[in-house]
């Protein structure tokens, strides 16, 4: 099996040097031991240092090699590149691999605002994992605030996974559009129980009609799952669990706004879904993780 891996590490270097949770982020992800890692939230100056220093205290790798030789900063050409997606905003995502898994030669690219329109930014690398096909990774983090650019976003990420076997975690910073058997949402509105409050305007789908019932925007998910995308919690029917709303000042409250979705070539491998949920992760960062487990003998 393939363990993938995926946690949003809130602000991780944001103090660059004096950043002090590294090995204790490092102790949870060796303890998890995942074959695959995607961060959100690497922050502060130096990314590409950052991601290497928390790569190197997990035990894994994060080099990827380009389809055509880069300069380095000293003037000397290099082979390969930390696969780490660098955002305007200042909130990088990162993919690590254990030793033995190698990445695509050329595979690897970032999307940013200017290429792709995305807040943050996204990475994207093809993996092999053992398999009959190499595993196309994807990581993301959509915009916190704007429902409507979360829907842009959503098609620039479809387009990175649509026709591959791939896998597509992140922050998606919005409730999931999957149904179950019976036909009701996976993700409960909790706008149907809460009502409304000020910060729900960074949810909810608009209405002009001041008097219209409040109800939270699923349209990025919707575009994801109209892509083909599917969530793997609901594809397992796994108990509902949240990964954020556990931090006190959190304005949403439970919400399972990181996910991890697979194309159908991937879904089929797929065998297990959990959030990683300890005192050690709650601790950490307002995200608990979530993990799937893929057989790589089953990507088609």
């Amino acid at each position: 099996m393939i363990k993938v891996m995926s946690w949003n590490v809130q602000d991780l270097f944001l103090r660059g040097g004096r950043e002090r949770r590294v090995e204790a982020v490092a102790a949870v992800i060796r303890d998890v031991d995942p074959d695959v890692l995607c961060v959100q939230e690497i922050r502060g100056y130096g990314p590409q240092r950052s991601l290497r220093e928390l790569a190197d205290a997990a035990g894994m790798d994060c080099r990827a090699v380009p389809g055509d030789y880069r300069w380095s900063d000293d003037g000397d050409i290099t082979e390969d590149v930390v696969a780490i997606a660098t955002g305007d905003a200042d909130f990088h995502l990162g993919l690590m691999w254990r030793p033995g898994i190698t990445s695509v030669p050329g595979s690897w690219r970032q999307i940013g605002r200017a290429e792709g329109g995305l807040w943050h930014a996204a990475g994207t690398i093809g993996l092999d994992v053992g398999g009959p096909v190499p595993l196309t990774m994807v990581t993301c983090h959509l915009d916190p605030f704007r429902p409507e650019v979360r829907f842009s976003e959503a098609a620039r990420i479809a387009s990175l996974a649509i026709g591959r076997t791939a896998v597509v975690t992140g922050d998606f910073n919005g409730l999931s559009s999957d149904r179950r058997a019976d036909g009701s949402f996976y993700d409960p509105d909790p706008l149907a129980e809460r009502g409304w409050y000020p910060e729900a305007i960074f949810q909810v789908e608009w209405d002009d009609d001041p008097d219209a019932v409040a109800r939270t925007s699923r349209r990025a998910a919707e575009r994801l799952r109209r892509a083909g995308l599917i969530d793997a919690a609901c594809a397992l029917d796994a108990p509902w669990q949240p990964t954020s709303g556990h931090w006190d000042g959190d304005p949403h409250g439970p919400r399972r706004v990181d996910r991890i979705l697979l194309t159908e070539p991937a879904r089929t491998a797929l065998a297990e879904y959990r959030v990683v949920d300890s005192d050690a992760v709650r601790g950490l960062s307002d995200h608990l993780a979530v993990v799937v487990d893929v057989d790589p003998a089953a990507l088609t």
